[in-house]
């Protein structure tokens, strides 16, 4: 049973419906998705922890300047 990838979507008619795995990579997590023309395009998001981290981060520092 595949469950990332391009077969994904068949995998998941035959699992009833849960969604495709997801696998995180060099920061980003990488999701299967489907374009308009049906083919299998790679989606990243960058890892919501880190993310969040860097924006507090940048945050603090632009408060110790303003200040």
């Amino acid at each position: 049973m595949q469950g990332f990838g391009r077969f994904a979507k068949s995998a998941r008619a035959r699992r009833r419906g849960r969604k495709p795995e997801t696998f995180t990579f060099l920061g980003f997590t990488r999701n299967c998705a489907e374009d308009r023309n049906g083919r299998f395009p790679l989606q990243r998001h960058s890892r919501r922890d880190r993310l969040r981290a860097t924006l507090a981060r940048i945050k603090l520092l632009l408060q110790r300047r303003m200040h």
